[in-house]
């Protein structure tokens, strides 16, 4: 349905073959994780089968370099990375287009909090399926059994294909959570004795181990905060096609003016605008309401701001000062608009256009 809304039709000419996949699993300078720059040679080739037999070559090569205990230690690395879960709030989240200002000040606590309560509930998890297991003699002759059983090798065999073969990600591992519930309520409780509470006893018990918990959980989350600060997200508009897909940067003719406006709900201290070429382009971020205009930076891909910038209205503003056309990535949609404040080119507004920008909090 949503591809008949969309008028989707497969592209071949974008397509990998799966031994792209195959090769970003052995690539040891990403983990065995998605590597662009596996992305970046695949999509210089002239067509699939030439990048099927560059993966093949490059696989061999990689294996035989790693040998059996390089492997092995990738494997480790790799299944540490599929049941890790701490960066939960960045799968698929570049961001909010302009975080709240009761966000900004308490974030740092939140995604702690979130990190953590995140981790131990997975390792609770797992430890009680092992524990479980350890103890547990199926009856093949059980549905029940049977079903757990099948539960359990479903997900071995998902961590050991991308443990294995496949490239790996920490929000992969995510699709085996349901698999785990199905079996842990499919395993049988070995507690041989069960000791015998009054109700009201019971309810004590509980609201005590809740405060408990969510004492320990909040002043842990507090501590680890503060001694080790995340990057904050203040601003951004990151959606962009994958390298895969041969993404284009927009020409830009010679003296055209783009321009878009952010909204600061915290403090800032970097900015980043996504322009490929140096030469010929003047890239400024002015505050609206004091007029103060700040000077961005080129740094390979992107042009760049590197200082203490204060919670504000901005615009951005992007200036082709050469005789030729200039590279800027522009995202524009048919009728979603990614960002808070319309893209304006040459004085024309376009709501469901943007830059591809960041801006950031960074402790120091």
């Amino acid at each position: 349905m949503i591809h008949t809304a969309a008028n989707f039709h497969p592209n071949a000419a974008y397509e990998l073959p799966v031994t792209s996949w195959m090769l970003m699993g052995v690539n040891t300078n990403s983990d065995g994780m998605y590597s662009t720059k596996d992305i970046e040679k695949a999509i210089t080739l002239k067509d699939k089968q030439a990048v099927e037999q560059y993966d093949i070559q490059t696989i061999q090569t990689r294996v035989k370099k790693l040998g059996v205990f390089g492997l092995m230690k990738l494997w480790l690395v790799k299944i540490g990375i599929l049941l890790n879960v701490r960066s939960i709030q960045d799968w698929y989240n570049g961001g909010f287009q302009s975080a709240p200002t009761w966000y900004d000040q308490h974030s740092q606590f939140l995604r702690a909090v979130t990190a953590v309560s995140y981790q131990v509930v997975t390792i609770v998890l797992w430890l009680t399926l092992i524990i479980r297991l350890l103890a547990w003699r199926p009856d093949l002759r059980d549905e029940t059994a049977l079903i757990g059983l099948l539960a359990i090798v479903n997900a071995l065999g998902y961590l050991a294909f991308h443990t294995l073969l496949w490239e790996t990600e920490e929000r992969y591992g995510q699709a085996i959570v349901p698999l785990v519930l199905f079996a842990l309520g499919a395993l049988p409780n070995t507690a041989r004795k069960r000791v015998v509470i009054p109700k009201r006893t019971r309810n004590r018990l509980a609201v005590g181990f809740a405060l408990a918990a969510i004492l320990g959980l909040s002043s842990f989350s507090g501590l680890l905060a503060k001694d080790y600060p995340n990057t904050i997200v203040v601003a951004a508009q990151r959606s962009q096609l994958s390298t895969q897909y041969h993404a284009k940067p927009q020409l830009i003719a010679p003296n055209t003016v783009m321009s878009e406006e952010i909204s600061l709900n915290g403090a800032s201290n970097y900015l980043s605008v996504q322009i490929h070429q140096a030469a010929g382009m003047k890239v400024t971020l002015t505050s609206l309401s004091t007029g103060k205009v700040y000077k961005l930076k080129p740094a390979a891909a992107v042009y760049k701001l590197e200082t203490n910038i204060a919670a504000g209205h901005y615009r951005i503003t992007a200036k082709n000062t050469s005789g030729i056309g200039q590279q800027v990535d522009v995202v524009n949609t048919q009728r979603y608009q990614l960002a808070e404040y319309p893209l304006v080119v040459n004085g024309v507004k376009n709501a469901t256009a943007s830059f591809v920008y960041t801006s950031l909090y960074q402790p120091t």
